[in-house]
């Protein structure tokens, strides 16, 4: 895997979301769905994970552990219990968040990502041992896992939530 891969990966999963949400009428956001979750929310916790991501990059970037390390390197050994709480307290804490502002999260995070993601060497982004606190894992790895297959989740979701009646 190379910078381009990444690139590439996390371009394409969000093309493939945002393909999926971009003719969606705002009452199509807001239809309750899936575990009593709408569209927007599903997109708002998206927003923050994303968020999370570029907190790491910066903080890597300057020699410091990211401040919510737990919540990226845990998200991928979670039981489905754990998910789902993490999913319940933040989409309680975005519920009220107008659905233009959860929009604008979810685009301006991404932006965000590649533009943090642009200042990276190939050799810093896929290396497994510069960094002890991400536990083996490149920071190319912690990227795909928590942005482009969590897209590729979110799409999953939204996509079986629109086919229901």
């Amino acid at each position: 895997m190379n910078k381009q891969d990444v690139l590439s990966r996390l371009e394409a999963e969000r093309a493939a979301l945002n393909g999926l949400i971009e003719p969606l009428t705002p009452e199509q956001f807001l239809a309750a769905g899936q575990g009593g979750y709408c569209v927007k929310d599903i997109l708002a916790v998206l927003a923050v994970r994303v968020s999370r991501v570029v907190t790491l990059l910066f903080s890597a970037e300057r020699g410091r552990q990211p401040p919510e390390l737990h919540a990226i390197l845990g998200e991928s050994g979670n039981t489905g219990a754990q998910e789902s709480a993490e999913l319940d307290t933040l989409s309680d804490a975005l519920k009220n968040r107008p659905l233009h502002l959860v929009l604008s999260d979810h685009h301006g995070a991404h932006r965000q990502l590649l533009r943090r993601l642009a200042g990276w060497s190939e050799v810093d982004l896929i290396d497994r041992r510069k960094y002890r606190w991400a536990r083996g894992h490149s920071i190319a790895d912690l990227v795909l896992s928590q942005v482009a297959e969590q897209d590729a989740a979110c799409r999953a979701i939204i996509a079986a939530m629109l086919q229901k009646p």
